[in-house]
């Protein structure tokens, strides 16, 4: 059964950047643009579009949304995944590099 709901998309970025390397400035954002972010359909693909990762970290994309009434969770939120369970996210970043979608075009989230 599809199931509709409203979808929050959050973003954790992690540096990967070399042990010497320079900081990110704090002033620095990671901006996302999504094809579709209200009425989704269980299975339903979506774009996501990045801009701002710097070339030296990544961002994981991963879908939140909330729960159903009845539903409690603890952060207000329920999320798919979790950094084990790397099928249900995107790890991109701009050289696309360890493993990484590249975060410089855009990508295709199953929701």
């Amino acid at each position: 059964m599809n199931i509709r709901r409203k979808a929050l998309f959050t973003l954790f970025a992690f540096a990967m950047a070399a042990p010497l390397a320079v900081a990110t400035p704090a002033s620095a954002a990671v901006a996302v643009s999504l094809s579709k972010q209200i009425s989704l359909v269980d299975g339903e693909k979506i774009t996501v579009t990045l801009a701002g990762v710097p070339a030296t970290q990544g961002v994981y994309v991963q879908q939140c949304y909330q729960p159903r009434v009845g539903q409690r969770a603890a952060s207000g939120l329920l999320c798919n995944g979790s950094l084990q369970q790397t099928d249900v996210m995107i790890w991109a970043s701009m050289d696309g590099a360890r493993g990484s979608q590249s975060a410089a075009a855009p990508l295709t989230f199953t929701v």
